[in-house]
Formats: C-alpha cells, sequence, structure tokens
C-alpha cells in the first residue's frame, strides 16, 4: 500500500528500511488517531512520504532552494521587523550588507547591522532571507550574480549616506523551518503550525 501510494514500481533498500522501522507502530496505533479508512491511510502516508523524501530520510530536508515552494512566505515584500531580525539575528552578517555610493562595502557587526534594518526597516520578500537566494544577474556580467538593493538612505542634503544590500546567500535550516511552521502575515488559511 505504501509503495502504491508514492507511486513507486520499487522501493530502494533505504526505503525498506525506513519503512519496516515505522510501519508496525503505524500498524499498532493508526486507529488511535483516526486513521480507520483507506483515504485516511492513505493521506498519511502521503504526507509522511513527502516530509521524508519518499521515505529515504528520517529527517525534513531544511535545503529549500526556490522561494516559489516556500508556499507560507509571500510573495510580496513585507517590512523587516523585530520577528525576522531576532529569528536571523545570527547570520545577518550572511544575508546583508552596507555599501558606499561606489559599491564597497561598509563592514558591520550583526548588533550593528540589526540596528540599521530596525531603524531603516528595508521592505523584502522574506522567502528571499529564509531559503537559498541566487541573487540578480549582473547587468556587466550576466554570468555572475549580485546582491539587490533594498534600501537607500540618504543624508539629511538628500545625498546617498549608503545602501543596505540583499546578499546571494545559502538557507538557514532552523529560522527557515521556524519561519516556514510559525504563523506569518496574511495567514487566512491557518497553515502556520504556531511555533516561533
Amino acid at each position: 500500500m505504501i509503495r502504491e501510494t508514492i507511486g513507486s514500481e520499487a522501493l530502494s533498500k533505504k526505503q525498506v528500511t525506513v519503512i519496516n522501522s515505522f510501519l508496525p507502530y503505524l500498524n499498532k496505533y493508526r486507529n488511535n488517531f483516526g486513521l480507520d479508512t483507506c483515504l485516511r491511510k492513505a493521506h498519511f502516508i502521503a504526507q509522511i512520504a513527502l516530509e521524508s523524501a519518499d521515505f529515504s530520510t528520517f529527517e525534513e530536508g531544511e535545503e529549500w532552494w526556490s522561494t516559489i515552494s516556500l508556499g507560507v512566505f509571500s510573495s510580496s515584500k513585507i517590512q523587516i521587523d523585530n520577528t525576522i531580525i531576532e529569528s536571523l539575528k545570527n547570520n545577518l552578517n550572511s544575508i546583508f550588507k552596507i555599501t558606499d555610493n561606489n559599491g564597497n562595502e561598509i563592514l558591520k557587526t550583526n548588533d550593528e547591522l540589526k540596528t540599521i534594518l530596525l531603524t531603516e526597516k528595508p521592505f523584502v520578500v522574506d522567502g528571499e532571507l529564509y531559503a537559498k537566494y541566487r541573487g540578480v544577474k549582473d547587468a556587466k556580467n550576466p554570468k555572475m550574480r549580485i546582491g539587490k538593493v533594498l534600501k537607500e538612505v540618504l543624508k539629511s542634503d538628500k545625498t546617498l549616506n549608503y545602501k543596505i544590500e540583499l546578499k546571494p546567500h545559502t538557507f538557514f535550516g532552523v529560522p527557515l523551518l521556524s519561519r516556514a511552521y510559525a504563523p506569518f502575515p496574511g495567514d487566512t488559511r491557518g497553515l502556520g503550525m504556531g511555533m516561533s
């Protein structure tokens, strides 16, 4: 039934090992949790197959490469707030950089970036913060990718003081999963699982 539910003609040795490790418990306790019809069992199997890469692992993947697949994240820009900053506080230098008018990076500590981001409150697509972000194509060299400017901060005389940029970066496992399963702005369908 599991093989048919995941649409596989044959299972790998790893899949058989994973399935055999939980199958006795599923069979023993399924009725206690309302898995008492073929449809409910198939739905449950399909869900855990998705979460376990078709039973090839016991761990949920945290290597989200595409913000498109991150359905819980907004596809429109949201303003950076304290919740976002706190969830990524140890990774701010990996995600953001401050540059001068010539594009030179002005080095900042995580604490300094936190202050700047909370003061200036730039807007960003939140999935680009948590999943792997490849950057935008460089106009000068289309084979290269660069960060994108989130906000230009001006001096009192209206000249450029500095830019806040989103750097190309990798994914952030725990913050990504925590954010993905937490309630999120506009969560009208109740997809957040209440974690933060």
